[in-house]
Formats: C-alpha cells, sequence, structure tokens
C-alpha cells in the first residue's frame, strides 16, 4: 500500500495532485496503528526515560501522521468532493479516537517519572528554558 498511496510514501512536499479519496483511510489506518504500536513500545520499555528516548520517538510517529494529515486537511478546505468530505470526517474521527487512547497510555507511562513529567509541564507552559532547565534531576521551572 504504502507505493500505492502518495499519503504513506517519505517525500518533501505533499503530492496533491496525486492523493485520492481511497488514499485517506487506509493511510490514517496505517499511521494510526503504527502509533499505537510505537506508544506500547514506549510503554513497555525498560529502558531509562530521557527527553530523546520518550519524546523524540513521540514526536516521530506524530510528525508522520501530520505529514499524511496535512495534505489532506487542505485538499478538503480547497478541493472539497463529497468523497473526499466523507474520507476527511471518517478519518478526523479516527485521529480524535487515536490521540485521547495515545494520550491515555502516555499519562500512564510518565505518572512514575517526575523529572521526565516536569519537562512535559515546562512544554505545556510553553517555555523553552524551564523545558530544559535541571536542577539535580529535576526541573526548574522559571
Amino acid at each position: 500500500m504504502t507505493s500505492n498511496n502518495p499519503l504513506l510514501t517519505a517525500s518533501p512536499l505533499p503530492a496533491f495532485s496525486q492523493v485520492r479519496p481511497e488514499h485517506v483511510g487506509p493511510a490514517i489506518d496505517a499511521l494510526l496503528a503504527e502509533q499505537r504500536a510505537g506508544v506500547e513500545a514506549l510503554v513497555a520499555s525498560a529502558a531509562p526515560r530521557t527527553w530523546d528516548n520518550v519524546m523524540g520517538a513521540q514526536e516521530r510517529l506524530d510528525d508522520r501522521l501530520a505529514r499524511a494529515w496535512a495534505p489532506v486537511s487542505h485538499l478538503q478546505s480547497v478541493a472539497d468532493t463529497p468523497a473526499l468530505r466523507a474520507a476527511y470526517n471518517e478519518s478526523l474521527e479516527k485521529i480524535a479516537r487515536g490521540n485521547l487512547s495515545s494520550s491515555m497510555r502516555e499519562d500512564e507511562f510518565y505518572k512514575d517519572d517526575r523529572h521526565l513529567q516536569g519537562v512535559l509541564i515546562a512544554q505545556d507552559v510553553g517555555d523553552a528554558d524551564a523545558r530544559m532547565a535541571r536542577v539535580e534531576g529535576d526541573v526548574e521551572m522559571v
């Protein structure tokens, strides 16, 4: 499916002219399954939790989905058809459910890691300096 589905190919720019409504569902299903498996691997991992091996991995998973979804969302806005709208709406619901499911698993993963929780709180605040500040294993909120 990857070679035939422009939403699953790794390219620097979206192939808007090749995207068809029938590509949307299978691409989103595949990427959500990949994302679920990645989150499950993070939860099951006994490796020390660091920014790179937790948040970096999560960012890569999120980026794959975002790079497939962005062209769909754009085309739905500028070149909408009934078939594209149906594929968009169906996939939007799947993405919302997938994000909720992933965030619930991530909460379980992070609950016992005080340092990583601090990093995530700092990220939510949006202060890059606070996000990276460390004082004896804890995050200092600036």
